[in-house]
């Protein structure tokens, strides 16, 4: 399967080409860049890899939970290419990409949400569309009853919400993972487990979990 897999839901890119079995891949720390590195760089590794849109199967794309702009960033990225040479979309979880880039067996995801809340998931390994707990907005002392397994934490929060995170765990058996945010690979590794559809570029939604992005002035009080 010759693809392209893309996330920018957060202040990394995930990027990368997939053909012949091999991934080349440009994963890197933006911040706010998004729009202006994306597509150079896709057009440099789809020059890597010697292929040229024509020959991609699947657009694997991020769908969220994150930052809005970047969301849209993305998606809209993998929209354009995909009305305009015709190819499927396979939306997975941007949570489900941070589990996916560890080696964990039961990886709980925790992103930074900004506003004192964490996008929340949790997951067993290669089993990405039955999440344990699915992806939700919380804040890190409301975390949900979760089975006695050895957990795996991995995500931006654990470094933002350390001490409620892991209190909220106590109970638990758990390690913290470096891994903080959706790469590639893990993509790829969603992409290859088969557990995904595809849809068309107009059937693409976006998985929000917040309706606002700013606090009211009497919320900040």
């Amino acid at each position: 399967m010759n693809c392209i897999v893309l996330d920018t839901a957060t202040e990394w890119v995930a990027l990368g080409v997939y053909a012949h079995g091999k991934l080349w891949q440009a994963d890197a720390h933006i911040k706010q860049g998004h729009a202006e590195y994306t597509l150079p760089q896709l057009r440099q590794l789809l020059e890597q890899a010697k292929l040229s849109l024509a020959e991609i199967e699947v657009i694997v794309v991020g769908n969220g939970p994150g930052a809005f702009t970047g969301l849209r960033i993305g998606c809209g990225l993998a929209q354009g290419l995909a009305f305009a040479h015709d190819l499927p979309l396979m939306p997975v979880s941007t949570l489900a990409a941070v589990a996916a880039s560890t080696d964990a067996d039961y990886p709980l995801v925790a992103m930074d949400a900004r506003m004192g809340e964490v996008y929340f998931a949790a997951y067993q390994a290669d089993a990405w569309q039955q999440p344990i707990v699915s992806p939700q907005l919380i804040t890190p002392a409301q975390l949900p009853a979760l089975p006695a397994q050895a957990w795996t934490g991995c995500g931006t929060a654990w470094s933002a919400y350390p001490e409620p995170l892991q209190h909220a765990l106590q109970d638990h058996q758990l390690t913290i993972s470096p891994v903080a945010v959706p790469t590639s690979a893990g993509l790829l590794r969603l992409a290859l487990s088969g557990q995904f559809s595809t849809v068309s570029a107009e059937q693409l939604s976006l998985l929000y979990l917040r309706d606002k992005v700013a606090l009211k002035t009497h919320e900040r009080r």
